[in-house]
């Protein structure tokens, strides 16, 4: 038998119905009803109690129910056996929860809690998107929070929180952080600024440094850069360029300190402890100094042809340096002071013999050698004495 209508239906004093119930208007259950074999129900359904429910049985084990509770929550769920809850648009499955509570979109597969997957060659697959559709503001965010015990929580202390975050309300640029909890307290260690620096442990403050670190670094393996740690844009002198490696911790006494000019010529290096490489030009380098003490220099001149130990006294602001040694390509030395013996059992040496040719043999004021017979002074430019030594 089938009770078919195309008004409204009421059914008000129980019965059963037990062929197909078809239904074009209304039809209202208002007391305990249940629904079984092929029923097509065309209008609404309007479940008269206070937890109205939906119950799909199969051969009286329930697999299907949707249901409201009291408290007004809605609930549509599976139960008896491992079966997944699906749903899908325009007859195609879009999302699966299941039987395990892990939710798919995409796939029919979850492995996580929430799991998406887009199969795109050469192309973006899936896609999250985190929305704060409100005007420009500072410190709009977006967030997500690792919450990895019980007392964590997004709106009190999270283990681990990622966060973007609106620094310029004009322009809407941003930055991204990253903060953790320590045992005491959750503080931003990492900020990648809006445009691209990287600090670690630098809170909002940008150093203008791609990137810069508050703290000691420690780095296990080889650091390779291909131009300097530090790019200065200044010009000293004539020359073109200046870079340089700077230790600087305080900005005052400028405790180390490499650096290179090129002038199109040669490129000169220095190793300045104490001191910072002032505004001078590669064949006439300045130096400054705020370190009372004074500085020191290595300097590498001509390419390496030849080799200087400078010195700035005292406190200097751009000041010319005291050549103290150099050495020439010939790894010849020249002293500006003099060389002293602090010890008897030091000596002054000059290892190997040689004989000037004549008196006026070619040399170098100041020049000394010997052989088994004389020792020879060069006295003025190709101008020769000696003096005869012997045993005692």
């Amino acid at each position: 038998m089938a009770f078919i209508t195309t008004t409204a239906a009421s059914i008000s004093s129980g019965g059963t119905i037990n062929g197909d119930l078809t239904v074009t208007g209304d039809f209202k259950v208002e007391g305990a009803g249940s629904f079984t074999y092929d029923e097509i129900i065309e209008g609404s359904i309007g479940l008269d109690t206070a937890t109205p429910s939906i119950t799909m049985r199969n051969g009286g084990t329930y697999y299907k129910e949707f249901r409201g509770t009291g408290a007004g929550n809605t609930i549509l769920k599976t139960s008896g056996g491992s079966q997944n809850l699906i749903l899908g648009t325009a007859d195609v499955e879009r999302m699966r929860i299941s039987s395990a509570g892990l939710v798919g979109i995409g796939t029919t597969s979850p492995e996580g809690r929430l799991h998406l997957a887009a199969s795109a060659s050469g192309a973006t697959g899936s896609i999250l998107v985190l929305d704060n559709p409100i005007a420009s503001a500072l410190n709009n965010s977006n967030q997500i929070a690792f919450l990895n015990d019980v007392g964590a929580s997004y709106a009190g202390i999270a283990n681990v929180r990622l966060k973007s975050l609106t620094t310029n309300a004009g322009n809407g640029s941003s930055a991204f952080t990253i903060t953790t909890f320590d045992g005491s307290s959750e503080a931003e260690r990492v900020r990648v600024f809006a445009n691209g620096n990287f600090g670690i442990g630098t809170g909002s403050t940008d150093g203008g440094q791609k990137l810069q670190v508050n703290g000691t670094a420690a780095f296990s393996g080889t650091v390779t850069t291909t131009n300097s740690f530090t790019t200065s844009t200044r010009t000293p002198g004539n020359d073109t360029a200046i870079q340089t490696l700077r230790a600087d911790a305080a900005n005052t006494d400028w405790p180390f300190q490499l650096s290179s000019i090129y002038d199109g010529g040669y490129v000169d290096n220095f190793a300045i402890f104490g001191g910072i490489l002032g505004t001078g030009t590669r064949s006439a380098p300045k130096f400054t100094s705020a370190n009372a003490t004074g500085a020191w220099i290595l300097r590498s001149f001509e390419g390496g042809a030849y080799f200087y130990v400078s010195r700035v006294a005292g406190a200097s602001t751009n000041a010319s340096p005291t050549d103290i040694l150099s050495f020439n390509s010939t790894g010849n030395a020249t002293f500006a002071g003099t060389v002293i013996a602090n010890k008897a059992t030091t000596a002054f040496r000059i290892p190997t013999a040689e004989t000037p040719a004549s008196a006026s043999a070619t040399g170098t004021v100041g020049t000394i050698t010997w052989d088994t017979s004389y020792i020879y002074v060069c006295t003025a430019a190709n101008t020769w004495k000696r003096v005869a030594i012997a045993t005692w």
